[in-house]
């Protein structure tokens, strides 16, 4: 790296808004919705056995729009539950970082998620400063839908002008 090279992922970190619309859009959206732990060891979870072997369903889906721990409007895409006072907070309000699980926690979890978010973050910025957009179907006939990860069901159609 020379010494005139700029620190991309430092700039965009501090990009407030970018990095509440790309957490709030992770948050409702996340890659894998749905996904299975198997039990290593007899446990609990919230006071119930959970033998050795079990297998376990782990619907981050369920748990980022959960209105227990997001308020009634967890549905709803609100990026400014990531910002406090103008600065970025880690947290979206919720009470506790297992309220968000868009990349699981503990030793299972994603081990590219810095990586993920840097790239989202880069390419929404790199997006935006290159072209006005416009939707180019209702946005209420965008249907989550997918097997693995999650993508639009009929896809998701976009008008792209490039700004001059």
């Amino acid at each position: 790296m020379s010494d005139r090279s700029i620190d991309l992922s430092g700039i965009l970190e501090k990009l407030t808004l970018l990095n509440a619309v790309c957490n709030e859009t992770l948050r409702l959206y996340p890659t894998v919705p749905i996904t299975i732990r198997i039990a290593v060891r007899d446990s609990y979870l919230a006071g119930h056995p959970i033998p050795c072997g079990t297998e376990i369903i782990i619907c981050p889906w369920a748990v980022n729009r959960n209105p227990e721990f997001w308020g009634s409007d967890a549905d709803e895409f609100k990026p400014e539950r990531w910002i406090d006072d103008g600065k970025s907070n880690n947290n979206g309000g919720a009470d506790n970082n297992y309220c968000q699980m868009t990349f699981l926690h503990g030793p299972r979890s994603c081990i590219g998620q810095n990586f993920a978010k840097a790239e989202l973050r880069c390419l929404l910025a790199a997006f935006v400063a290159s072209f006005a957009w416009e939707m180019d179907m209702r946005p209420e006939d965008v249907m989550a839908a997918g097997v693995v990860t999650i993508k639009p069901r009929d896809g998701l159609k976009v008008k792209l002008t490039k700004l001059t």
